[in-house]
């Protein structure tokens, strides 16, 4: 009878034993899944912040509307004239 009870308790220990395994393997997994989502997000938020001022053009702005640098035409002085700037692709001269 001693040996059945001894026999009963090395089941239930392997039993024991693989179902911690399992658990460990699967808290493995997920801290692995969540250290990959932290760093996508780390990602997504460093991809959205304003450029430093290293990564900013260099060159000037330059106006479509007027032609001048230093300004979009969003922020024209000149934006409530009523000529349009066309550029020449030949020679680069304007018209208007």
């Amino acid at each position: 009878m001693a040996g059945l009870e001894s026999r009963r308790v090395r089941m239930m220990d392997d039993k024991l034993s693989n179902f911690a395994s399992r658990i460990e393997n699967k808290v493995s997994s997920l801290s692995l899944r969540v250290e990959k989502m932290e760093d996508r997000i780390d990602k997504l938020e460093r991809s959205r912040r304003s450029p430093s001022p290293k990564t900013r053009p260099t060159s000037p702005l330059t106006c479509y509307g007027c032609g001048s640098s230093g300004h979009f035409i969003s922020q024209c002085p000149e934006r409530g004239t009523k000529f349009v700037r066309f550029e020449d692709p030949k020679n680069g001269t304007g018209s208007e």
